[in-house]
Formats: structure tokens, sequence, C-alpha cells
């Protein structure tokens, strides 16, 4: 095939395009992730298109002969990850052919191919003006039945994407920290990392009955990485909204405000599971150290603390003693424990009824199989929170406040560190028993022993908020947003602050940045309309309305009922359609106390409101103590009725 001129710089096949100058690999004009030696290893591939390329040579165009490195497995897992990209086949491939024992042939017609001698040329690594990587060298290891392999990747300067080495690490002996250099006494150092978020482990089995796994191994690391005080852990919401993402790396990392990123695979077989993971600066998208763990599934929390530990070693994180030996604790767990464990949370997260039931379902297995598994204790409680009438499902309030407490206790009396199950007391001390003083002590707990744990966060500021600190509840709940920066939950949770702590203002600004973010959250516009409402902007507050009604699908209508309503009887017309809007509602079984008694308080029929609010109180439903700070009951707070309940919820003054 005919050269073509170093100006084009790109090379065409199929739906894809490398661009030699950019160092991206595109299909349709869409940017697919591929890392540097995947990335060099398919521009070898298609600069001989048809005719073999040999293990050797590639050995020899990407591993020196003095860099020590594992070059099967290490060929192997570059090569895999091209194929992932190309969405290829080792049985039927369309793109790689293997040629067992010789090397690889790129199959598909390539429309323009590269000289050699316009193609980034590997760095020697005695170049003075290239990247050096030192290492101390050891010997071989094994640990728990896991036998790994290690390596460190340094990004170069070169027209792909760096022109680096790769150099293997014997796990048995201290790393040093990779250092570039520009040349000689002119040391750069690597950039501090502070904070990083965990992208969604690929499941490589191409099972989705086993996303579940990959997701579960995605959240212990993250919890992992959260114990340790001096880094800002990304929470799981944000993080799983980039699942299958075609962002770039720095991209995400700017979305998410963090100086790192680390992803990886999970491939689990039988009653092995293997793990491979990278550390990537965010800025420059450039490798900073990358590592595959193997265990048993017995050992898989293990595994996974030591995957933290090799993070917190390459970012230089300042570990505590208490940090130390809590990612060094892990003992052999029941596989099938662990397993309907993980299912559990996966249907958790979930947020929906019948998700909720099969959580629970999945949760109550994993204690039944391991009765002394904390962690499915610490989710089980949270589960049996949720499924209150208040929340997402029809047990009487009291009935779920009294499980999710004895849940949560059991959990703690098995691991007092978990703090999942601080969470959920102090939820339950705050929503239903009261107790203001114990829903305090354990939020403070819980962020103590996880600082990155958003619902940790989100209740706490719930809490300062009613307990009039309002200054401190919305610091803590912009604290939650730093760690969930970009999840419609938590900017639910920091608008409903701003807006019971009276700053409208704020709060609308903040709900029409939320409205950026999620242009289709119905319940973004909910909350805008009730900020207009209680700044007396009575059109824009119908206006908001509308939309929502629109974007959660509602007839159109009902929509042209609301505006109606408002036309004929201004916004007293609109309080007098949505109660109405509630009795169809609670005829059909679903019943809305709380929504009753404000509607009722906005429209000064205090004795009804007054009488919806005995009904709550009398089944101690939760988020009750919000009629404290609702500006929509702002009509009964002078009533002598009012104060009374107020003095039974031993509400602060």
């Amino acid at each position: 095939m005919p050269q073509t001129s170093s100006a084009a710089r790109k090379v065409r096949f199929g739906a894809f395009e490398l661009d030699l100058r950019s160092g991206e690999l595109r299909k349709q004009g869409v940017k697919l992730k591929l890392q540097e030696q995947p990335f060099r290893i398919l521009v070898i591939l298609v600069e001989h298109p048809g005719q073999v390329v040999t293990r050797e040579e590639l050995r020899t165009r990407l591993w020196p002969e003095d860099t020590f490195v594992d070059f099967e497995h290490s060929l192997a897992t570059a090569v895999n990850k091209v194929r992932e990209a190309l969405g290829d086949a080792v049985q039927s491939p369309r793109f790689i052919e293997t040629l067992p024992r010789r090397g690889y042939r790129f199959i598909a017609p390539v429309s323009a191919v590269f000289a050699p001698e316009d193609l980034p040329q590997v760095v020697s690594p005695t170049a003075g003006n290239g990247d050096i990587a030192s290492t101390d060298q050891g010997t071989g290891f094994t640990h728990s039945g896991r036998k790994r392999r290690r390596w460190i990747i340094t990004a170069g300067v070169g027209v792909l994407v760096a022109a680096g080495m790769v150099v293997t690490l014997n796990v048995g002996k201290l790393r040093e920290r990779v250092t570039k250099f520009t040349g000689p006494g002119h040391e750069v150092a690597v950039t501090r990392i502070d904070s990083i978020a965990v992208l969604p482990l690929e499941n490589l089995s191409r099972d989705r009955d086993q996303e579940y796994f990959a997701d579960g191994m995605t959240d212990a690391l993250i919890t992992d990485l959260a114990q340790i005080h001096s880094l800002r852990v990304i929470s799981r919401n944000s993080v799983m909204q980039y699942k299958h993402t075609p962002k770039s790396t720095p991209v995400i990392a700017h979305e998410l405000n963090v100086d790192a990123v680390v992803e990886g695979t999970v491939m689990r077989s039988g009653d092995r599971v293997r793990i491979t993971a990278q550390l990537i600066a965010a800025p420059a998208d450039r490798n900073l150290w990358a590592d595959a763990y193997e265990s048993d599934l017995r050992d898989v929390l293990s595994l996974q603390d030591e995957i933290a530990r090799d993070i917190a070693v390459e970012v230089k994180a300042n570990l505590t003693p208490r940090e130390q030996a809590s990612l060094s604790g892990a003992h052999p767990i029941n596989p099938q424990a662990h397993d309907a464990y993980l299912k559990g949370r996966f249907y958790f997260y979930k947020e929906t009824p019948e998700d909720l039931l099969k959580a629970i379902r999945y949760m109550e297995q994993a204690v039944h199989i391991d009765p002394s598994y904390a962690p499915a204790y610490a989710i089980l409680a949270a589960c049996y929170y949720d499924s209150s009438e208040s929340r997402w499902g029809n047990v009487p309030d009291t009935e779920a406040a009294q499980k999710a407490t004895a849940t949560a206790v059991k959990a703690l009396q098995l691991d007092n560190s978990l703090a999942e199950a601080h969470v959920v007391l102090g939820a339950v001390h705050d929503g239903h028993d009261w107790d203001w003083a114990g829903a305090e002590r354990e939020f403070k707990r819980a962020i103590e022993l996880d600082p990155s744990l958003l619902n940790a966060h989100v209740g706490y500021a719930w809490h300062l908020a009613f307990v009039n600190r309002g200054d401190e509840a919305i610091q803590e709940v912009n604290r939650a947003v730093e760690v969930d920066p970009v999840s419609s939950y938590t900017l639910s949770h920091q608008n409903w602050i701003l807006y019971l702590t009276r700053h409208y203002d704020q709060a609308i600004e903040q709900a029409h940045r939320w409205i950026e973010l999620f242009p289709d959250s119905a319940e973004a516009y909910y909350h805008l309309a009730e900020e207009f409402e209680a700044t007396g902007r009575y059109d824009q507050e119908v206006a908001a309305w509308e939309k929502a009604l629109t974007l959660e699908g509602k007839p159109a209508e009902e929509v042209a009922a609301l505006g109606q309503a408002y036309k004929l009887s201004g916004i007293r017309g609109v309080w007098r359609w949505d109660l109405d809007s509630l009795k169809k509602e609670a005829a059909q079984g679903s019943v809305n106390p709380y929504g009753f008694a404000e509607m009722y308080s906005l429209l000064g029929e205090k004795d009804n409101a007054l009488r919806w609010l005995e009904r709550m109180y009398s089944a101690r439903g939760q988020g009750m103590f919000v009629v404290k700070m609702d500006p929509r009951c702002d009509n009964l707070r002078s009533d002598p009725r009012y104060q009374d309940l107020l003095r039974r919820m031993n509400v602060p003054r």
C-alpha cells in the first residue's frame, strides 16, 4: 500500500480513525478511551496491514532491552485492550488476527498507513531528555495464594500520546515514585494529588449478569480509599454516571474536580477474581501507575485493601496508624454471602420500591448464610429504614424504624467502624425518635470514619438545619456536593437546605445550576416552583410547575388545568388545584399526610392542617421534623396547637 504524506497523519479502517497527531482513536467521530501502550500497538499493526507483526518485533518496538517487564502478560493485556476498544473478538476477528506463538496481523482494509519514520519512536531509557523511572528490584512474590505482576508507566513527550517506558516492579520491595526529568539537574515533581475519582470498573466477563459484581468492586475501592482522610474521594453517585461514557479522562476529571482518576477492569471466573487498576493524572491524561491483582473470592477483601494501599503509596497519601490498620485488617469471607451482599447493594442503589424489595431479600440471604457478616447488616438496616411508608415502601414508619435500629446495632456489635450503620442510627434518631443529641453523635461518628460518605454529610446537614444551625447546615451540604458534584440526589438536598434555611435567592440560583446539569429533572423544577412561591413570584412559580408536570409525563389537559386555575383564581387557585390532586392520589391509595398539611396551611385552613400533622405525629412519620422549618407552614406558627406539637417533638428552640 502506498504511503501517505506525513501531513495527513491519519489512518482509517471501518468506522474507526487513528489520529496520530493528537494520539486519539475515534469511532464515527466519537473519541474512544485507549491508553498509550495499546494505542501504540494498534499503530504498529495498521502500519503493516495484512502482514504478520511478530511478538519479537513488538517487544523491540515497545519494550527496550534494558527494561524489565513481564512481556507476555503486558502484551496480552495491551492487545486485549485494543480488541475491547474495537469491539473485536479472538474467535471471530474483524480487525486483529492472532497467530499462536508468532504474533498478530491486522486484517481489515486500511485507507492510509504511515512509514515508520513518520511514527513516534520509543525513547531510550538512558537518553538525557527522556523519562526515567527508578525502581528497586527484588525477587518473586506470592501472598495469600495471589500471584501478581506490577508495572509503572512513565509518560514522555511524543507525537502520539507520549513516548514512555514500562518497568516491572516486584512486590516484595518498596517502590520509588516515578519522577520526570527534562534534563540533567532539572527535576520536575509529579503533580500533587489531593482528590481522586474511581471510575466504574469495567466488567470483562461480557456477561451483563455480572455487572453487579463489577459495581460492587468499584464501591469497595471507593470505600477503602475514602478511609484516607488526606484524600477527597468522589462518591459512587457521581462516578456511576460515567459508566460506558465516551468522555475523555481529562473531561471527566474536570467535571468531578479531581486531580486523578482510577480506571480498571474486573474479571470473575468461578471462584477467582482478577482486577486491574491504573492511576491517571487528570490534566495531562498521563499514566502514573498500573497493576494487576488476582485472588480467590474468599480473599477479595484483602485484595481490595491492597489496591487501596498501593494507590495511597502512589499519591503519597499520609496514612495514619488507624488508616493503615483499617486497610490491613480484612479477613476471609464466605463467597456465597458476599455474592448475595453485592447483589443487594446493586439493587439498593436503584432506589425504586421494587428494587428495594430485591435488595432486602439478598441482604437477608447474605446474613442467613453468614450471621457474622457485618457489612450486610449495615446495608440491610438502610433497606429497612427506606421500606417505610414515608419513603420507598409500605411498612409503617415505626416498624421500619425499629427494624432498622435493631439491624444497625447488630452491624455495629460486629464491627463498630461501619459508617453506614452509624448513618442509619442518625437518621432514625432525627426522623423518628427526635433524639437530636443522639443523631448528632451518630452522624459525626460516621463522618469521622468515612469523610467521603455522602449520606453522612447529607443527614448531618439536615440535622444542623433543624437544630437552628443553618450556616453550618449549608457548609455541611456543600461538603456533600464536593464528594458528589454531578448527582441530582445531592443537588436536591443542597437545594432543600437552602430553601428551608430561608436563603431563597441562593436556592433559586442553585436550582438553575441543577437544571443546567440535569435539564430533564422534574424534581428540580418542583423545587424552583416552591422557591418562586416563597418570594412571591407566582407567574414564574406556575411556569416552573407546568415544566415539571410536562417532564413527568403528565397529560396535557392536567398541565392546562393548572394554568387555568391560576388564571381564574390566582395563586390560591393553584394551591386548591394541588390539594385536589392530592385527594385524587389518596383515593387511589397513595396518601401523603405532610402534603395535605402543607396545602391546608397555605390555604389558611389551620384545623385541617393540624389534623394531618397530628396523624403524621401519631405514626412517627419520617421527615415530620421538617414542619418546624417549612415556609409553607408559617401560617401555623402562632397557633398554640402547633407550639404544643413542637414541644412534644422536643424541638430545640
